[in-house]
């Protein structure tokens, strides 16, 4: 559905804002009730934004619905390009790096014992509803966020 404020995309019933520049804030965010299902329903509505985001900008994506894959998605283009990526939602605004290392660190191992081909990057994406999306690639000697992830 399309309104003056922009493209809004319906993910598990709830409609967000997925054409801001990186970094804005989206229009509404899933309630915090904290029961499995609605962590389920959540984390699942993130995977699809990622998705999106990614389809929007030329990819081809393959969303894993095991829960027990280090990734979420598979990305690709067709110039060779590929992009792992594991996405999560946190409540609360990371401010550092360090901060994101702690909080996903075994989001962060999984992804580094994943063997790459050629031009494929690890990227673990977070979401939070204040601040949108933050990128951060998963080297095997640490990460460091990208402004893009392309």
């Amino acid at each position: 559905m399309t309104s003056e404020t922009g493209n809004i995309e319906t993910f598990s019933g709830r409609s967000i804002r997925i054409d801001t520049p990186l970094g804005e804030p989206i229009t509404h965010a899933p309630k915090e009730t904290g029961t499995p299902r609605d962590t389920f329903t959540r984390g699942r509505a993130v995977e699809f934004m990622a998705k999106t985001v990614l389809e929007k900008r030329g990819y081809y994506v393959i969303r894993s619905a095991g829960t027990g894959s280090p990734v979420d998605l598979v990305a690709w283009r067709g110039s060779g390009q590929h992009i792992l990526v594991k996405a999560e939602r946190s409540r609360n605004k990371i401010h550092t790096l360090t901060g994101v290392a702690a909080q996903y660190r075994g989001d962060i191992d999984a992804l580094r014992a994943i063997t790459l081909p050629p031009l494929a990057q690890r990227q673990l994406w977070v979401w939070n509803w204040r601040s949108g999306w933050r990128f951060f690639e998963v080297m095997a000697g640490g990460i460091s966020e990208v402004a893009d992830y392309v």
